[in-house]
């Protein structure tokens, strides 16, 4: 099952950077060439787990211990096991896909204490720091499920297979092919051992029979022994980094993220913190973002229509598209006020159609965006200055590429192989703070020009004046 077809093979895909496993060209590949394909049966998913777990006791008992429909803890125990029934009697048809995946991964979560404390201002610090608490307490709650299937697994070990599952698992229900008594998480032996590119020259696709296949998408003939990779998507480093331990050198799809800014969070009576609940609810109800993603120019210099308004389209262009069309509809809902509107007109909306029509039809609109410049500049400032902070007290970085006591890489690694995988991640780490630094710089350019027009502006300056501000 574990098998490429005659046309590419899987190795070690090394250069500027290690990048684990790849697939690779054995001969000449046409645009079109289906290069593997794995069936149904061979996709490790609830339900084939549950077939090994009909030969493999510890197993079983584990799965009975757990909710069989929560997927992803499913999906943990079975890698677990697999990875250590390598080599046992109780090995199984996917032995070989265990023995492959990577004993040692590079996401934040493995970082040291003084990599991580590189991360801030990025947002990923903050991540990796709520990641590392749910994890703990999701290995306590597994605690019955991890004594049937081994007592030896500890937490380093759940964290590995949380590690394994989440860069490479394919959902089926995002990618529109699941059907009701499908499971939605699958883990594809030899697909997912495909790195990624911003240009692919393969994309994977679903068949109607539930298998999964490699075609290439390259216009011109693929030489022997060219790397072949995929596309993970288009994901600013911060979310590359995270999910799989890697960032890209001028990531064309890079951004910082954030919470959206709700002015009420800040409040300290009920009648606030029930505003702050009331736009929580409609920025989901009306499927807009709970995140707000601040991007660079794009390099052309210009960007598709992403809105029907003309209206929002200015303001977009003012801005230099440095935010899209649904930050900026999460952004409105954030820095609005009740006393804005009339009655409930707010609450009524449902949809993004209706926010777009009461927001433009509104006279505080320029008030409004004045908000959002005054807001993002304070967030923008703060991310600044942390991501400023962070910077390492050796030009090199070398200070920050020490073991730390609560380093939590596997015993048996050596010190060579720990000092190349630190250099790895302050190489990527390094990408990532750049990046943040570019976008940054130019947002705070944008937003303190837009924040001094819109200060200057006629109907702003009346709201001003009668506010007293």
């Amino acid at each position: 099952m574990f098998k490429p077809n005659a046309s590419v093979t899987f190795r070690s895909s090394t250069g500027a950077v290690d990048k684990g496993v790849g697939l690779f060209a054995l001969t000449p590949l046409c645009a079109g060439t289906q290069v593997a394909t794995v069936a149904r049966e061979d996709l490790l998913n609830t339900k084939t787990a549950a077939q090994l777990a009909a030969a493999d006791p510890p197993l079983a008992a584990a799965l009975a211990r757990i909710d069989a429909r929560d997927e992803r803890t499913v999906l943990l125990l079975a890698l677990l096991r697999l990875r250590r029934a390598s080599g046992t009697k109780t090995e199984s048809r996917f032995a070989e896909y265990a023995a492959a995946l990577p004993g040692r991964l590079a996401t934040p979560v493995f970082f040291s204490r003084n990599e991580r404390a590189l991360l801030a201002g990025t947002g990923v610090d903050a991540a990796t720091d709520a990641k590392l608490a749910r994890l703990q307490r999701e290995f306590v709650a597994a605690s019955d499920a991890l004594e049937a299937l081994d007592a030896r697994v500890d937490l380093a070990a759940w964290m590995w297979a949380d590690a394994v599952f989440w860069s490479r698992v394919i959902s089926f229900k995002s990618a529109g092919s699941t059907t009701p008594d499908s499971p939605d998480y699958n883990l594809v032996p030899l697909i997912d051992f495909a790195n990624h590119s911003e240009t692919p020259e393969m994309h994977w696709k679903i068949s109607d029979d539930g298998s999964i296949s490699l075609v290439t998408v390259s216009e011109e003939t693929i030489p022997v022994g060219t790397e072949l990779h995929i596309s993970y998507g288009e994901k600013p480093n911060a979310e590359l980094l995270f999910i799989h331990g890697f960032a890209l050198q001028n990531n064309k799809n890079d951004s910082i993220s954030f919470p959206a800014p709700i002015v009420e969070a800040y409040g300290e009576t009920e009648q606030e913190f029930a505003v702050f609940q009331q736009k929580q609810l409609l920025i989901e109800t009306a499927g807009l973002p709970p995140n707000v993603l601040i991007r660079l120019p794009p390099q052309d210099g210009s960007f598709e229509s992403e809105s029907e308004s003309n209206a929002f389209d200015s303001i977009l262009s003012s801005c230099s598209h440095i935010i899209s069309v649904d930050s900026l509809l999460t952004l409105l809902v954030c820095v609005s006020t009740p006393s804005d509107f009339e009655e409930s007109s707010l609450w009524d909306c449902k949809t993004k159609q209706e926010l777009t029509t009461l927001f433009l039809g509104h006279p505080l609109l320029n008030v409004m965006y004045l908000r959002i410049w005054t807001i993002l500049l304070n967030v923008i400032e703060e991310r600044a200055t942390a991501l400023t902070m962070s910077e390492p007290s050796e030009p090199d970085g070398s200070t920050q590429a020490v073991a730390d006591d609560d380093d939590d890489d596997d015993d048996d690694n050596n010190s060579s192989s720990f000092e190349i995988d630190n250099a790895q991640r302050l190489h990527f780490v390094n990408i990532l703070r750049e990046g943040h630094y570019e976008i940054l710089g130019n947002a705070l350019e944008v937003l303190t020009r837009l924040q001094a027009e819109y200060a200057e502006m006629q109907d702003v300056v009346a709201y001003l004046a009668a506010m007293n501000i």
